[in-house]
């Protein structure tokens, strides 16, 4: 854990110049230092006319999946495949928020200059075989032997949503071109209730460390300010081991 909260840390004292100008920046865009919008003397701005400007040009619409074969042969399984494929594709456009995380990494990369997306693979499992309130073995059986089957989880539903990563919330290893780089990390800021659910009883005594939020954290009520405390925990892609590793500072 310690290994790779140094190389956070390292990566946070090498890119600290760009994250202070991307942040001047982002204040630029959203205006932040106006006092008076309604005085025709105000200053015009610029960034956020040019970026709006731009980010159309950038993106405009969802794409069309177009999935064919490499060869023209006479293949109809191939065909049939690649038009499952397609329509595929096209239900999960639809149906994810494939478009707003598209727009969002956008106005990141003509912002701050860099736009991070990642596809996660989502399955919803099922119980196979063995009820879960009595642990009675179902009575299917296998066609080979006959016996009775164990119980198992199966894949019922699965999907692979398009998730927006922000950009101060992404790390990286040091590298040449883009092939050098040996991981990747994440960073994600969760509740009790979801540190529980993805990590079982450890979740349950990780201290949650801060609210991310300055109004909150200078309240005086501690229990206000505890309802909305949260844990950073960072998600780490090793790719030489290749292994995902959670790490988190919270004891």
């Amino acid at each position: 854990v310690q290994k790779w909260l140094t190389c956070i840390a390292d990566y946070d004292n090498e890119f600290e110049p760009w994250c202070r100008r991307v942040e001047n920046i982002l204040r630029r865009y959203r205006d932040d230092g106006r006092k008076d919008a309604n005085n025709p003397s105000a200053k015009f701005n610029i960034l956020w006319s040019n970026t709006e400007t731009l980010a159309p040009a950038v993106y405009n619409s969802l794409p069309k999946p177009d999935v064919r074969r490499r060869f023209k042969d006479d293949d109809p399984i191939g065909k049939a495949v690649s038009q499952v494929m397609s329509r595929s594709l096209e239900f999960g456009l639809d149906t994810t928020e494939f478009n707003h995380s598209i727009e969002s990494c956008v106005l990141d990369m003509l912002l701050p200059g860099r736009a991070v997306a990642r596809v996660r693979y989502v399955p919803s499992l099922t119980q196979v075989g063995m009820t879960e309130e009595t642990h009675v073995e179902g009575q299917e059986t296998h066609e080979a032997g006959g016996e009775a089957l164990e119980g198992y989880e199966e894949v019922e539903w699965e999907q692979a949503p398009i998730e927006h990563v922000q950009w101060d919330d992404f790390r990286h290893g040091q590298g040449k071109c883009w092939s050098e780089v040996t991981w990747v990390g994440f960073r994600h800021r969760l509740t009790r209730k979801e540190l529980e659910e993805k990590f079982g009883e450890i979740g349950s005594i990780i201290k949650l460390d801060s609210t991310d939020d300055e109004e909150i954290e200078s309240e005086r009520d501690d229990k206000v300010a505890s309802a909305f405390r949260t844990c950073e925990v960072w998600e780490i892609w090793d790719k030489e081991a290749e292994e995902v590793i959670f790490a988190t500072l919270g004891g």
